[in-house]
C-alpha cells in the first residue's frame, strides 16, 4: 500500500534472528528481543516446533560411520544404528562442546528396548536413566557449566538407537506465528506442571481403553503419537501431583479414529467435542493441520485434591456408551498451566517446564516519532478475551505522556488509551482487528477501528519526548500479550479517508 511509504516505521513480522525483530523501515532500528527459555510455535508447514534452531553438534548422527562413534562395554555401532547389547554399555562422541547457560536440543528415535538409557557430558548428567518407548523423543538440556563430549549409555540389553541430533537452541529468537497468516507472538510465561506430556503410559486407563506410544505422525511431525484403543467408551485419566490450588488450564491434541466424539474433562469442567463438525461445548477446538485438533478447557480451580484431567471417547455424538463397539482415536501434547487460557505446547520429558515471557522492546528513537501529530496503527489479535488490559504505546518511559492501543478489560474491546471514550466493542477480540490513532494539533485526536470513526476528541496529556514504540502502557506495566500481524507509525497526520483506508478489514 502506497500509504505505508509515508511512515518512519513499519513492522511487518519478516527478518528476524535471536534478540532481534527486524523493521521494514528503519531496519537499522530494530526491536530488541528477549524470552531467556526455549519455546515453540506452528510453523509455515503447520508443525509445533522449537524456535532459534541452530547448526548440528553430532558427526554422524545416523549411524553410518563407525570411526565418528567411540564405543565401550559390548555396545557397537553398525547396520545404520547404535547397539546397546549388554549392561553398562555406552557410544561416545568427542567435540561437542556445551557452553553454560545454553539450551540445547536432543532428539533422537528408539528403534527397540528393554533398558533404561541415560545421557551425559564429560561432567554432567544431561537426563538420568528412563526406560525410553520405541519411537521418536526429544530432551531440552540448559547446561549449567562449559563442558564437552556426549556419552549414551544404556543399564540393561538390547537397545538400539539411531537419528541422534543436538542442536543448540537460541532462546531470544522471536516467534513468528503462522496459524493464521504471518504474526510475531508474543506470551507470558507459563509452566506446563505435567512432568511427562507425551507419555500416556502414566495415565490411568480403564480395562476397555489401551495405549500404544509412537503410532502416528504427530503435530511436531515426528511419529511420536499415541494410539488409544478402547471398547465401551473406554477412560483414560490422570491425576497430577499438585502443590498449590490455582486456576489452570488444560490443554490437550486429539486426532479422531473410529471414534470422533470425547468428554474431554478437568475436575467438574467437561467439553463434549466432535471433530467432525469441529465443536466443543465449552473452551476452544483449534485445527492444526493433518486431522489433528488441540482441545482446551476453561479455567478450573485445581488443586492436590481435586486435579483429574480425563478423556472419554465415543461413536456418535450422543455421548453415550458404544455398548460394545471397539474404536482408535490418537493423542498427543498434554498440558496443564495456570492462567486462564492455553498457550503455545511446552514439551516436558521428566520434569516440569517454564516458558518465559516474550518481551519485545526499542524499535525506533527519537527521530522516527513526532510529538505534534501521527498515527499509530495496527493490527492484531489477542490470545484469549480475558478481561485483562494489553496495550502498545508511543512515548518516552512515562505511561502518561504516552497514546497508545489497547485490548481493555472488558470483553471484547478494543480501543486507544490515554484519550476519551474510543473504546469499540468488535465480534471477537482473539480475530485480527484494525486500528489506527490520529493525533494532531491542539491534541486533538481521532480513533478508527476496522475501517469506522470510533471516537474523536482532545486529550490530556500531550505526548513528549517520544522515542520509543513500547508493547506495554509505556512504562512497564500493562503488557501486551497477543498476536500482530503488522504495525506502522506515521510522523504526519492522516484523512479520515486515510485512516479508513488503513484500517478497513
Amino acid at each position: 500500500m502506497a500509504l505505508f511509504d509515508r511512515a518512519s516505521l513499519v513492522q511487518i513480522p519478516s527478518g528476524y534472528k535471536e534478540g532481534k525483530l527486524y523493521n521494514i523501515k528503519p531496519f537499522d532500528q530494530p526491536f530488541e528481543f528477549e524470552r531467556g527459555s526455549a519455546a515453540t510455535r506452528v510453523n509455515e508447514d503447520g508443525l509445533i516446533e522449537y524456535v532459534g534452531i541452530g547448526e548440528e553438534l553430532v558427526t554422524d548422527g545416523g549411524f553410518d560411520d563407525a570411526s565418528a562413534w567411540t564405543t565401550s562395554g559390548g555396545a557397537s555401532v553398525s547396520g545404520g544404528v547404535g547397539n546397546f547389547p549388554t549392561a553398562f554399555s555406552q557410544i561416545n562422541q568427542t567435540g561437542i562442546d556445551f557452553v553454560n547457560g545454553e539450551t540445547y536440543l536432543i532428539t533422537f528415535d528408539i528403534k527397540s528396548t528393554s533398558s533404561n538409557i541415560a545421557w551425559f557430558t564429560q561432567t554432567t548428567s544431561i537426563k538420568g536413566y528412563t526406560n525410553y518407548t520405541e519411537g521418536s523423543h526429544t530432551l531440552i538440556y540448559n547446561s549449567t557449566n562449559d563442558t564437552s563430549g556426549l556419552i549414551i549409555y544404556s543399564s540393561g540389553t538390547a537397545s538400539v538407537i539411531d537419528n541422534v541430533s543436538i542442536k543448540d537452541i537460541s532462546n531470544d529468537t522471536p516467534r513468528i506465528d503462522y496459524t493464521n497468516g504471518k504474526a510475531l507472538l508474543l506470551e507470558p510465561q507459563r509452566t506446563n506442571e505435567y512432568l511427562n506430556s507425551n507419555d500416556f503410559s502414566l495415565w490411568n486407563t480403564d480395562v476397555s481403553a489401551t495405549d500404544t506410544a509412537n503410532q502416528l505422525d504427530s503435530p511436531d511431525g515426528n511419529i511420536n503419537a499415541t494410539l488409544m484403543s478402547v471398547t465401551n467408551s473406554g477412560r483414560i485419566y490422570y491425576d497430577p501431583t499438585i502443590s498449590t490450588t490455582a486456576d489452570r488450564v488444560f490443554s490437550i491434541f486429539i486426532k479422531g479414529g473410529t471414534f470422533n466424539h470425547f468428554r474431554v474433562g478437568l475436575i467438574g469442567s467437561v467439553a463434549l467435542v466432535d471433530l467432525i463438525n469441529e465443536t466443543s461445548s465449552i473452551g476452544d477446538i483449534n485445527s492444526i493441520g493433518n486431522g489433528w485438533y488441540r482441545v482446551s478447557l476453561p479455567p478450573t480451580s485445581v488443586s492436590s485434591t481435586s486435579r483429574r484431567a480425563q478423556i472419554q471417547a465415543y461413536p456418535d455424538n450422543t455421548y453415550t456408551n458404544s455398548h460394545g463397539q471397539s474404536g482408535t482415536y490418537y493423542i498427543y501434547g498434554s498440558q496443564l498451566e495456570q492462567g486462564s487460557y492455553a498457550t503455545s505446547y511446552i514439551p516436558t520429558n521428566g520434569q516440569a517446564e517454564t516458558r518465559l515471557a516474550d518481551v519485545c522492546q526499542g524499535g525506533g528513537d527519537e527521530s522516527t516519532f513526532n510529538d505534534s501529530e501521527g498515527v499509530l496503527y495496527a493490527e492484531i489479535a489477542a490470545l484469549a478475551n480475558d478481561g485483562t488490559s494489553r496495550k502498545i504505546a508511543i512515548g518516552s518511559g512515562s505511561s502518561v505522556t504516552v497514546i497508545g492501543v489497547q485490548f481493555t478489560a472488558t470483553n471484547n474491546e478494543i480501543g486507544g488509551f490515554n484519550l476519551g471514550s474510543t473504546n469499540t466493542t468488535v465480534s471477537d477480540v482473539t480475530e485480527y482487528n484494525k486500528i489506527a490513532i490520529n493525533y494532531e494539533s491542539g491534541s486533538n485526536y481521532k480513533v478508527f477501528i476496522n475501517g469506522s470513526l470510533a471516537g474523536s476528541g482532545s486529550y490530556t496529556h500531550p505526548i513528549s519526548s517520544a522515542n520509543e514504540l513500547a508493547f506495554d502502557d509505556g512504562a512497564g506495566t500493562n503488557p501486551f500479550y497477543g498476536k500482530i500481524k503488522s504495525l506502522a507509525y506515521f510522523p504526519e497526520a492522516l484523512t479520515d479517508t486515510e485512516l479508513q483506508q488503513l484500517t478497513t478489514i
